[in-house]
């Protein structure tokens, strides 16, 4: 469970290095932040303070348990995002396992299988 107050600071005073995201676990945004803000020289930490200033505000309006849904729904998406990829792992391997017994059984040709196998890779 995240603190709202610390959230809220961090956004404010650290913001430019995207400290508040780092805190609420939001690496991809925290790191843009970081990025913008050392690869600018500087210029691009007042752009991104003004946006962290921006978060920590809308932070502060919101009530403590609106807050920690929010949190809570970004970590979901993070999870269902690994869930989906591992989903999609599991289902090539099964068709390649599928299309290899089709090859092994004499059902498909070698240049038939090795066609299928690409198409199911990607390649």
């Amino acid at each position: 469970m995240k603190d709202k107050t610390t959230a809220v600071i961090l956004a404010i005073f650290l913001g430019a290095y995207g400290a508040h995201w780092f805190y609420l676990g939001q690496k991809n945004k925290a790191i843009t932040y970081l990025l913008i803000t050392l690869l600018t020289f500087g210029i691009g930490a007042v752009v991104m303070e003004i946006l962290s200033i921006i978060d920590g505000i809308r932070f502060l309006g919101m009530t403590d348990d609106a807050f920690q849904s929010y949190v809570e729904s970004k970590d979901n998406e993070k999870s269902d995002t690994a869930q989906k990829a591992d989903v999609s792992s599991v289902s090539k391997f099964e068709e390649l396992k599928q299309v290899k017994e089709l090859l092994d059984s004499g059902v498909i040709s070698e240049e038939e299988f090795t066609s299928m196998k690409n198409k199911i890779l990607g390649e």
